[in-house]
């Protein structure tokens, strides 16, 4: 059973956040054994199933973020905040800091993570039939061009797991579509829960769409950002207080936006900046073809600056200079000569990055 807890006021602005609010949370804490989702029985705090929270460390790390003691919930493992935003009672606490202190504008509330880039998520029980779904909701993310990289495996060990819960609440008995978990010490938020049958009372004839935009807000949730039309946490610096448009204001479920907003993009760079790739030494020397993911969306030239012994694929096109549209993927191949050069891009006002992918 969960306990309502008042105290907190709301992580808001574009600020994205933890978690995603929609209408109904999860009451459950941990999968079965089975692969089914059970409903977690009434615990007392001092069982020993119970996860204890000594002198209210976690409770008082969330009201210091800036959360309504309103909009916290006590469940037995965890606290659950602005209805779909978990905080787990065994959370690695950062150091304390000053009641709103922090970046201005766009919102995020921390910690962050530590290596953001590859995060892994595998797609857990009762949600083979969304990996489409989640594969679309990782791209958003990968194309905001931050130091973020979503990587789905099927490898128990991966950083977030997402888990089937038509049954999911806000521990008040109102539905949730999905609830997110908040990093914590310097790792994602290691679980996501998605509930299919509340997304479609509200998705309508978008329900594929808004299954996509569910799990995106949620990832965006396990890697720190807040939820945009709320007040706590952090502003992020260089991004507007309110974004109707954001892929992470709570409270819509089945009406999220089917991409993420320019300022949903920004905010994340903001917060996990992309090491400057641009000019990227090429070396192959020792290999004779080099992988290349460009980033980002859009018209691109791709060029080559030295050894000309080194040449550029894409598909069926070749060359020193390349006009591809990113995302996608070069490869840069050694015919002849000392194997160095540089890759160059000319973003022609996209916003464009790259990664070398294979060496």
């Amino acid at each position: 059973m969960k306990k309502t807890i008042k105290h907190l006021s709301l992580f808001m602005g574009m600020s994205m956040v933890l978690f995603y609010g929609c209408t109904k949370e999860h009451d459950n804490d941990f999968p079965a054994d089975d692969g089914s989702v059970q409903k977690e029985e009434a615990v007392q705090k001092d069982s020993p199933m119970a996860i204890q929270d000594p002198n209210r460390q976690v409770y008082n790390y969330i009201t210091s973020l800036g959360f309504s003691e309103e909009d916290i919930y006590e469940a037995t493992n965890k606290y659950i905040v602005e209805g779909d935003i978990a905080f787990s009672k065994d959370m690695v606490v950062p150091e304390p800091r000053e009641k709103g202190s922090g970046l201005t504008e766009h919102r995020y509330v921390g910690p962050l993570i530590n290596d953001p880039s590859p995060t892994y998520v595998r797609a857990g029980t009762g949600m083979a039939p969304f990996i489409a779904q989640i594969d679309a909701a990782i791209l958003l993310w990968n194309n905001a061009v931050s130091e973020v990289k979503f990587i789905r495996t099927t490898s128990l060990s991966a950083d977030i797991t997402i888990t089937l819960d038509n049954s999911l609440d806000d521990g008040n008995g109102n539905p949730l579509c999905g609830l997110g978990e908040w990093p914590s010490g310097g790792e994602a938020g290691e679980e996501i829960f998605y509930n299919n049958t509340e997304t479609a009372v509200h998705s309508g004839a978008n329900l594929v769409q808004q299954r996509t935009s569910t799990i995106a807000h949620e990832l965006g949730h396990n890697v720190g950002l807040a939820h945009t039309n709320e007040t706590a946490g952090n502003h992020i610096g260089g991004t507007p207080t309110s974004d109707a448009n954001s892929i992470m204001n709570g409270g819509t479920c089945g009406t999220l936006p089917a991409t993420l907003s320019p300022n949903d993009a920004l905010a994340l760079r903001k917060i996990y900046p992309r090491l400057e790739l641009t000019p990227s030494s090429v070396n192959l020397t020792s290999s004779t073809i080099k992988v290349v993911n460009v980033l980002g969306s859009g018209a691109v030239t791709v060029r080559l600056s030295g050894d000309p012994g080194l040449i550029l694929w894409h598909g069926s096109s070749s060359g020193t200079s390349l006009n591809i549209t990113a995302p996608t993927t070069i490869e840069v191949q050694k015919q002849w000569g000392s194997g160095f050069s540089r890759i160059m891009l000319d973003s022609n006002g996209s916003n464009v990055d790259m990664s070398f992918v294979s060496f």
